[in-house]
């Protein structure tokens, strides 16, 4: 069929130009999709809240992009209370406004070590009626729950992330 060496060749490598190509397209596109989700997260002053695996914070929105491109995992600060009331740690495990996105642990060291205590969601808001408000959008739950992380002792929490007391 093939009358030398270098039609064979020839052949292999039309093949390859092919189906290469082809089996990119039938990928499945989950982790560029993670991807893209968490670059998205860095836009706007997003970078600001987030870390990257060794708890080392962004330099800028760049820096925070292009380390959820490469597939790094964005993570927020372990934050500790000052107020003895609230003697627990939490991080932020998926972008703010989303449903049960925040996770208490019973440590009070602000290491995030200890057991699980409860999810909670935490919404970005100006304001007390702003927060109220993006509570009840983000977990269908209504009423007034709504607290001000810095106000509970969480001196270090960016100041417009607001607790919704609503725990899972």
């Amino acid at each position: 069929m093939y009358q030398s060496w270098k039609s064979r060749a020839a052949a292999c490598a039309i093949a390859a130009a092919i189906v290469v190509p082809a089996l990119a397209l039938a990928s499945p596109s989950g982790a560029a999709d993670a991807n893209a989700v968490a670059k998205a997260a860095c836009k706007g002053f997003g970078w600001q809240h987030y870390v990257d695996i060794d708890n080392a914070p962004f330099k800028n929105q760049g820096d925070c992009a292009s380390y959820a491109t490469r597939g790094g995992q964005l993570g927020t600060a372990c934050f500790d209370s000052t107020n003895p009331v609230m003697s627990f740690d939490f991080r932020l495990t998926t972008p703010v406004d989303t449903s049960a996105n925040t996770t208490l642990f019973w440590s009070s060291d602000g290491t995030c070590s200890g057991g699980v205590l409860v999810k909670d969601t935490t919404v970005a808001a100006s304001d007390h009626a702003q927060a109220v408000s993006k509570c009840a959008t983000v977990t269908g739950a209504s009423g007034d729950n709504a607290y001000l992380w810095q106000a509970a002792g969480y001196t270090t929490a960016p100041a417009n992330w607001w607790g919704c007391g609503v725990l899972v």
